[in-house]
């Protein structure tokens, strides 16, 4: 008896291929990577790769299979370094997004990928191949610095990337944007901070001395060391840092205006104080003055002859005609004195 025969199974069905996406569709994931990127604040770069030849209208067909070569090697050089993103090729262009890839990131697969045709190129005129040598140029965009973004404008950056790329005699790749963070220009404020408080100390210094130049400095110092030895850079720890210097700022100016109209006022304390005790001791020796005269003048007192010439008897300084009276006096006293000397000669 004869066992039936297995019906054979039918085979599977191939898998289906996936369709590609249109232009139109992979613009959209681009955006919405993009609006990823902005809600969540992660780093976001863009490529846009275009030939340094054949952009003339006869040439559309060189130009696609030079794109097509180029597209193989970004998939090459992203599968090698592991990074993914979204991709398509235009007429004249290749457009590349790449989430969460910076800027730096993206400068390195730019290199490698220039690097790739060049060798691609080389390999082919190796084998024999006649197709035309062509580099290309890429432009780099990104959303690592200050300003309004948008994937439009993100575009745009990369495309003005690769026109300078281009026009400064292409086989290159140029970010045109410099990387500057929130968190740069923060630092860049804080530094400025910093130094106008050091050149405050500084004249502190300089101005004060003893306990207030120490304590300006010491302030300083600290206040400096402690920021710097803090474990995480933020820029919410760098606007604190800013706030405090600020604030610590305006007080040492503030402190620094009343210490100084403090000396000032000593100062002028002390110009008044002498000022008081240079009258006081020029009232004592015009009193002493006056009275050394009174006591000169008076005719009790003898003073042996010198005296009396220096100063005649009843006779005061500060007397109207006192040279006149002088004299006359002198010429009495002489007279005098010689009438005596007869009187003794006839005894």
């Amino acid at each position: 008896m004869s066992e039936p025969v297995p019906t054979p199974a039918p085979s599977a069905a191939p898998a289906p291929r996936p369709t590609a996406l249109s232009i139109g569709q992979m613009l959209h994931l681009m955006q919405l990577e993009m609006d990823r990127a902005i809600e969540h604040g992660f780093p976001i770069s863009c490529l846009m790769v275009g030939l340094d030849a054949f952009q003339g209208e006869g040439e559309s067909e060189v130009r696609r299979k030079l794109l097509t070569d180029a597209f193989r090697t970004l998939k090459r050089v992203t599968f090698e370094k592991k990074i993914k993103g979204l991709g398509l090729t235009e007429e004249r262009f290749i457009l590349a997004l790449f989430p969460h890839a910076t800027p730096a990131k993206a400068g390195e697969v730019a290199g490698e990928m220039i690097a790739g045709v060049r060798a691609r190129l080389r390999e082919l005129r190796a084998a024999g191949d006649e197709r035309p040598a062509c580099t290309i140029s890429i432009g780099i965009g990104h959303n690592s610095h200050l300003g309004p973004m948008s994937f439009p404008l993100l575009v745009e950056e990369a495309e003005q990337s690769l026109a300078l790329a281009q026009k400064n005699g292409g086989d290159r790749h140029i970010q045109q944007r410099e990387v500057e963070s929130e968190l740069d220009t923060l630092r860049k404020e804080l530094e400025k901070t910093i130094g106008d408080f050091k050149r405050q100390s500084e004249t502190l210094t300089r101005e004060q001395t003893g306990a207030e130049r120490i304590w300006g400095q010491r302030l300083i110092d600290k206040i400096v060391a402690t920021f710097a030895g803090a474990n995480e850079q933020s820029p919410v720890l760098v606007r604190v840092e800013k706030a405090v210097l600020s604030v610590v700022s305006h007080e040492v100016e503030r402190w620094q205006a009343d210490s100084t109209s403090r000396h000032v006022s000593d100062s002028q304390g002390q110009v008044e104080m002498l000022e008081r005790r240079v009258a006081k001791l020029t009232e004592h020796l015009d009193r002493t003055e006056a009275e050394l005269r009174r006591v000169a003048a008076m005719k009790s007192i003898d003073h042996g002859i010198a005296s009396l010439y220096d100063s005649v008897q009843g006779l005061a300084f500060d007397e109207n005609d006192y040279e006149v009276k002088k004299e006359m006096l002198r010429g009495i006293f002489e007279a005098n004195l010689e009438l005596q000397r007869g009187a003794a000669v006839k005894v």
